[in-house]
């Protein structure tokens, strides 16, 4: 007879931009009119949509983000508040793990901010920091390309999918597919990760 495997809750690192927050969303929005977004920044084919653009307006999209309260007003992922109520039900550990805009003086207290008021769950459960290797964790969820430390880190990467982080090898999940599916992916990013050591 199989015996069901024990569940063993994990503490699971959540990225904000991008997993809770739709950053680049609110920046078409805000700047509509005066940036013509190409097709494919609006496509999120790139990790940050300004790849598409030319010098000018780069500056221009740069300059909105260090210099307002941008991090404020970013609408949340769909999905969100109920996937992330899934997993704190399911019993997981969660934290929000996000690197601030050091060039934004606001970025960080809006980054605090808007985690109070969209996520409460997890007011003080939130790190702030420029390299997520540092933060201990079983599973990070990202939509980065390529996390920051994601090669010596404690964490397993999982990635949140969007066409720009799309990559051979990559355990995927999204909003919507519910705390097994989590729980499916971190076990498959384990043994991805045990197969690249033993293959090292």
């Amino acid at each position: 007879m199989i015996l069901k495997e024990e569940f063993e809750p994990m503490r699971v690192l959540l990225d904000m931009d991008g997993v809770l927050a739709d950053f680049d969303a609110q920046l078409f929005e805000e700047l509509e009119g005066t940036i013509v977004w190409p097709a494919e920044a609006l496509r999120r084919e790139a990790r940050f949509c300004t790849d598409f653009l030319p010098r000018r307006e780069r500056l221009i999209v740069r300059e909105h983000i260090e210099t307002t309260a941008f991090f404020s007003r970013l609408p949340v992922v769909e999905g969100a508040v109920e996937g992330v109520r899934d997993l704190y039900e399911a019993g997981h550990d969660l934290w929000v793990c996000s690197k601030p805009l050091e060039a934004n003086p606001w970025c960080a207290s809006d980054k605090m901010g808007w985690i109070e008021e969209h996520f409460p769950d997890l007011v003080g459960k939130v790190i702030l920091s420029p390299n997520k290797s540092m933060i201990k964790g079983d599973v990070l969820l990202d939509d980065a390309h390529k996390p920051s430390g994601f090669g010596v880190a404690d964490w397993v990467p999982v990635w949140y999918p969007y066409p720009h982080n799309r990559a051979e090898g990559r355990v995927y999940f999204r909003w919507g597919d519910g705390a097994a599916a989590f729980d499916e992916a971190q076990r498959s990013a384990e043994w991805m990760r045990a197969k690249e050591l033993t293959s090292a």
